[in-house]
């Protein structure tokens, strides 16, 4: 009756109970298996992580050791190579001396120091007279010495000339200096100039520095006179002329009265 319906439900019930934690047990079980599986596969990664990253930095070492030793035996190679080149050529230039190919140039050089020293000695005996308008000079023997002739000629000429300006007295250096001038104020411009060449230039016609008369004006001009001569000055009122010494020095242009000599003016 209802008693064994009581205990029919009690049974069923403690049956559902019992599975149910057979599926509970079963359930957290799987699951702590699947969580140590995972911290297994886990572990493993890490380990073989580990294990690349260690081959890795021991080859990365490794390759660096290597390309250092080799670069170090490339180093000593050519250390060796240049101290046998040195060896080498030392013993070349001590030895070369006694080969046969090093005749050539001894003689070579040897011929030519002879040329000229042969020319030099020559050239003394041939040279022309110390005058500067002497244009004649002996030829050149070789044409190699062509450069070494023209720069001996032109030597020769700067030091004759010299030579002859040496003997000038101060005033004939002063003539030849106005000779300078005229040179390059007049040369190839006018018509007459090589026919005046010859003629000595004569500025001071009222020779003051001998004349006593004008002693006064020659202390109050310190400065060489180049030209004396007497003019006519107009004077612009009146028209008429009055008499005044010109004088033309190297700075200035004065102008004297011709009975005093006073200065009366100056540019």
């Amino acid at each position: 009756g209802w008693k064994a319906r009581k205990i029919l439900r009690e049974l069923k019930h403690q049956k559902r109970c019992e599975e149910a934690v057979t599926t509970i047990a079963a359930y957290w079980a799987g699951t702590q298996a699947r969580r140590e599986l995972s911290r297994l596969k886990e572990e493993a990664r890490n380990k073989h992580a580990i294990a690349v990253i260690w081959a890795y930095w021991l080859g990365s070492k490794a390759r660096r050791e290597l390309k250092r030793l080799k670069e170090e035996a490339r180093r000593k190679h050519a250390v060796a190579v240049i101290w046998a080149y040195w060896l080498g050529l030392k013993v070349r230039r001590e030895y070369r001396k006694f080969f046969r190919a090093n005749a050539g140039k001894k003689i070579y050089e040897f011929t030519l120091q002879r040329i000229v020293q042969k020319y030099f000695l020559e050239m003394k005996n041939k040279m022309p007279s110390l005058s500067p308008i002497d244009k004649n000079w002996p030829s050149r023997p070789y044409l190699f010495l062509d450069s070494t002739h023209k720069e001996l000629k032109r030597i020769f000429h700067l030091w004759r000339c010299k030579k002859y300006r040496d003997q000038f007295t101060d005033q004939q250096k002063l003539i030849y200096e106005e000779k300078l001038e005229a040179s390059e104020l007049f040369k190839d411009k006018k018509a007459l100039y090589p026919s005046s060449v010859g003629q000595p230039f004569q500025g001071a016609y009222l020779e003051i520095n001998k004349n006593p008369k004008y002693k006064k004006l020659k202390d109050a001009i310190e400065e060489k006179i180049i030209i004396a001569e007497v003019v006519n000055k107009i004077n612009r009122a009146n028209g008429k002329s009055t008499s005044r010494i010109f004088l033309l020095t190297n700075y200035n242009l004065p102008l004297a009265d011709q009975k005093s000599g006073q200065i009366k003016s100056e540019v």
